[in-house]
């Protein structure tokens, strides 16, 4: 296999564009403030649901062209508790190499008139990278089964 091939099916994309990673200051405020956290025993899991950006331009009924935000923006956070820059990085790299390998999975339920913005925050270093992988996999699925059981919590909805 050459360099820069993978083998993957075609047309599915592995990658984490950084028009899909959560940036701004404002945005993180609002998901500290607003958000529901799913807990692993290495790494907290929080997301809040928000309505789709309201500038979406179809096309045709088939292909609609959003011009606002993704479905959904993701952060990887490690806290300066856990240790020096060098162990933070190595965390974060982890973290976002095990939700690159799971996002497909992550995007599959998510309501498409919500954008979903969420935050992995490491509790634990040094990590595995299989327990990373593992924990990430598993609040995935916790996420997942929250988006099935109850109603989508909105900006206007209260905090649980």
């Amino acid at each position: 296999m050459k360099k820069g091939q993978n083998n993957q099916a075609p047309g599915i994309s592995l990658s984490l564009p950084k028009k899909k990673i959560l940036r701004g200051a404002d945005n993180f405020t609002a998901l500290f403030r607003q958000s529901t956290t799913l807990r692993g025993s290495l790494i907290h899991f929080r997301y809040r649901l928000t309505p789709k950006d309201p500038s979406v331009i179809a096309l045709d009924d088939s292909l609609p062209l959003v011009t606002g935000k993704s479905m959904w923006e993701i952060a990887f956070v490690a806290p300066k508790r856990l240790g020096n820059a060098v162990l933070r990085n190595r965390v974060k790299r982890q973290m976002r190499e095990a939700f690159r390998r799971q996002q497909a999975h992550f995007s599959a339920d998510i309501p498409e008139d919500r954008t979903v913005q969420a935050l992995f925050i490491a509790q634990k270093a040094p990590l595995d990278s299989e327990q990373v992988g593992s924990e990430i996999s598993t609040l995935i699925d916790q996420f997942r089964k929250k988006l099935h059981t109850k109603k989508p919590q909105t900006l206007s909805d209260p905090l649980e």
